[in-house]
């Protein structure tokens, strides 16, 4: 859910956010866009490391985009820093994403794996509302575009909790367990 709240408001917020920070409308039309493209290359990034250190490893992803979303929240930045942390803050906040979108079937059983990632990927779907209501909430009373990635910062320091607990749980599974890290010993014959 977090990781959707904060997506969804990247993706249906984010060229009118510019445009209020001060781009051209086609300046910020095409920056939204430039910023997908990053997402996509942090999601391709991520996806090397995690087969081979687990969901945890996909923590640092959003660990990273908080900084970046604080930074714009807080700073009055120009318009050259502003594009260099918007793309560093979607390679993070996307490419966190489309980890924890890869991983979320691991826990269940192969017997009802599909439902339960389909159970999980559903209430992902709440965030998906949450985001970009969320986000017209919050400038309805008061806060400004750069304000609103101050109060997003939230959403990826929940995950990265969240994707913590999650790696050690799975750290912690018997080898011979669904999603376990651990390499199961050979049956002997």
């Amino acid at each position: 859910m977090c990781s959707s709240a904060i997506v969804f408001y990247l993706a249906f917020w984010g060229p009118i956010l510019n445009e209020r920070i001060g781009f051209s409308v086609s300046a910020a039309a095409t920056l939204a866009a430039w910023t997908a493209v990053a997402g996509a290359a942090g999601q391709l990034l991520i996806g090397r490391f995690i087969d081979h250190r687990g969901a945890g490893t996909i923590a640092w992803m959003p660990l990273l985009a908080v900084p970046c979303l604080m930074l714009i929240g807080l700073v009055q930045l120009n318009a050259v820093a502003y594009i260099a942390v918007i793309v560093l803050a979607h390679v993070f906040v996307i490419g966190g994403h489309g980890g924890i979108i890869s991983i979320c079937g691991i826990f269940y059983r192969p017997a009802i794996r599909a439902n339960g990632a389909g159970w999980a990927t559903s209430m992902a779907k709440f965030g998906a509302m949450l985001g970009p209501w969320l986000a017209g909430f919050v400038m309805d009373h008061g806060v400004d575009a750069r304000g609103t990635f101050f109060v997003f910062a939230f959403f990826p320091v929940a995950m990265v909790v969240l994707l913590v607990v999650l790696g050690r749980i799975q750290k912690s599974l018997p080898a011979d367990s669904d999603g376990s890290l651990q390499v199961p010993a050979p049956a002997l014959r």
